[in-house]
Parts: C-alpha cells; structure tokens; sequence
C-alpha cells in the first residue's frame, strides 16, 4: 500500500475524533456530537433509549447512520418475535408436566 494512501485514510479518520469526548460540569449546555453520542448513546445502561440517528449520521456518515436504524429496527421486531416464542414454550411445558390444559381448564 503506498503511503498516499495511508495518509489520506489516516487524515479520513481523523476528522471524526475533534473534540473531546467527555463533559465538564460547568459547560452542559455546549457539547459537541461526540460528546452526546458518549453521554447519551454509547454505554451499556442507555440500551433502552431512543438512538440518536442525526447525531450518527452526522457523526459517522450516510452509510452506518443507516445501519444502526435499520439494525434498531430489527432488534425491536426480533425482541417481540421472542416474546411470543417464550410464550409458546412455556405453555408447552405447562401441557407436557399436566399443569393445565391449553384451554386453561
């Protein structure tokens, strides 16, 4: 690979990092995108929260702001999907160790 290359991937990269990317107690009220992307999006307890796609989008680009909608959206359709796959399971085994009929008498 020549070293052009290299350089021009390396200065590609790079424009997505300015900024530091934790918050000061006092300046709350500005904050960059990689800021809100890490206080707001990029941790384990905010798994539950809305995604904030225009900051991805803005962030990372077109290509993977679209990837995390769409992989948004399947996990939420998976999640019910395994729901009712849980459901169905345990009323077999209700039935299989005589804990009731599937009529519920």
């Amino acid at each position: 690979m020549c070293s052009c290359c290299y350089y021009l991937v390396c200065n590609w990269c790079l424009v997505f990092v300015q900024g530091p990317y934790k918050m000061d107690n006092e300046a709350k009220t500005e904050l960059n995108g990689r800021q809100i992307l890490y206080e707001y999006w990029a941790r384990w307890s905010r798994w539950y929260k809305y995604q904030p796609v225009h900051h991805i989008r803005e962030y990372f680009g077109e290509k993977i702001g679209i990837y995390f909608v769409w992989l948004g959206l399947y996990i939420s359709s998976c999640v019910h999907i395994a729901l009712a796959g849980q459901n169905c399971k345990q009323r077999t085994i209700s039935v299989q160790f005589g804990y009731g009929d599937v009529n519920g008498s």
